[in-house]
């Protein structure tokens, strides 16, 4: 669990700190979000499709660091990529799917995470592609109501 801590939760804190010391607004709107997409998908998927190792007797614990660590950091940089560079966000999201499934593929190797009932690499793919949609849409809506401006976002 202690790996679970570090590099779920501390670490992506770590990086979150250094993003807010750039763009505060950017890190204050896409942290919850990122968490509760994660919470949403990880909620659904947890026990029945993949479990995330140590499992313990509420196997969602093991989940929680990355919950409120690693998928809100991913958010942000996602939102922060997308402000400083000019990429499609159609491409944008397809890159960070493929490079944070290469990540969740890696810890499939090393046994953190393990699959069930037919889950594969695939659906996570698809899981990824439609969180990092909703982050899309989320910022596109945050940019029409103003609560994030077209400098902010790059869109």
């Amino acid at each position: 669990m202690l790996f679970n801590i570090m590099f779920g939760m501390i670490i992506p804190w770590m990086i979150c700190i250094y993003f807010f010391t750039k763009e505060p607004r950017l890190v204050i709107m896409l942290f919850p979000l990122g968490a509760t997409i994660a919470f949403l998908f990880n909620d659904l998927g947890l026990v029945q499709f993949w479990t995330v190792n140590p499992v313990y007797l509420n196997p969602s614990l093991s989940i929680v660091p990355y919950n409120i660590g690693y998928f809100p950091m991913i958010a942000i940089i996602f939102a922060y990529v997308l402000k400083k560079r000019r990429i499609h966000p159609f491409y944008l999201v397809l890159l960070f799917t493929f490079v944070v499934s290469f990540i969740e593929y890696i810890f499939l190797l090393t046994g953190k995470v393990v699959y069930h009932t037919g889950w594969n690499m695939l659906w996570t793919g698809i899981t990824y592609i439609v969180g990092f949609g909703l982050c899309l849409l989320y910022i596109k809506i945050s940019s029409s109501y103003r609560l994030l401006t077209k400098k902010e976002t790059g869109i």
